[in-house]
């Protein structure tokens, strides 16, 4: 079906940010023509990461260029005209030019979205997207469905606030919606509410370690959680409970 779609040269009009990470806005460039779309905290964030916008943008060219399947020759073609100008990329390619604050209501193609903010939550930019006469929600990277989630407190992440907008989220949601993750499976209700209780007991793991059985921060960001032992992103769990352990620091001083 994407392939289909791909050789309709279906002609695209908007392109929607779901916040400032490389892997959400690095393909901007390739999209100058169309109306981009993303929180007012996006444009901020993007010079500070330029340098691994524009290396990000030649590893993915290695990757793409070695693929044969027909319906990647558009992706190809796009990104052979993308590395011929590379170097004289700035921080206004990856930008966008139409920003929200907290909500915003489009129809394109005839077809409604409701983009919301509701705060901080993987980054400080995060945009989640609601088609209600399609029961379609779009979390962004709100969603690591069956994989740990990048923290990144520089950018903003914080997770209780990370779940207090996926509780947002689920206000969106009935038994039929169905949930796009930023990363992983397309997934239901369930998956957004699996993701606030992974926080949960991450929590839960790291005030075991540090209060219990006296743990510095070093040895438990080096620890192999039981809950959710069969995630994906295994690599990322160092940064996830270094992260959880600064904020709950933060918020309660350690006891001895």
């Amino acid at each position: 079906e994407a392939a289909a779609i791909l050789n309709d040269r279906v002609p695209l009009t908007h392109l929607i940010n779901t916040h400032h990470h490389g892997d959400h806005i690095g393909g901007n460039p390739a999209f100058t023509d169309l109306t981009r779309i993303g929180h007012a905290n996006l444009n901020g964030r993007v010079q500070p990461q330029m340098d691994r916008l524009i290396n990000g943008a030649r590893a993915l060219y290695r990757q793409v260029s070695t693929m044969r399947d027909v319906s990647m020759e558009p992706v190809v073609e796009d990104m052979d005209k993308l590395i011929d100008h590379l170097d004289d990329l700035d921080a206004d390619d990856f930008t966008v030019g139409r920003t929200l604050t907290d909500e915003l209501d489009l129809e394109i193609g005839g077809v409604k979205l409701q983009l919301r903010h509701t705060g901080a939550g993987h980054t400080d930019s995060d945009v989640f997207i609601y088609l209600p006469d399609h029961n379609i929600l779009h979390t962004g990277d709100l969603v690591f469905h069956k994989l740990h989630p990048y923290m990144d407190p520089e950018g903003g992440a914080n997770s209780r606030g990370w779940q207090q907008s996926l509780l947002n989220c689920l206000q969106l949601c009935d038994e039929d919606t169905i949930v796009v993750p930023g990363h992983g499976d397309v997934t239901d209700k369930s998956g957004i509410e699996e993701q606030i209780r992974y926080f949960d007991e991450m929590r839960r793991v790291i005030r075991h370690a540090r209060d219990v059985e006296g743990m510095s921060r070093d040895e438990i960001v080096n620890l192999t959680p039981g809950p959710f032992s069969d995630y994906g992103f295994e690599s990322i769990i160092p940064r996830m409970l270094g992260a959880l352990y600064d904020e709950m620091a933060a918020e309660t001083p350690q006891t001895r």
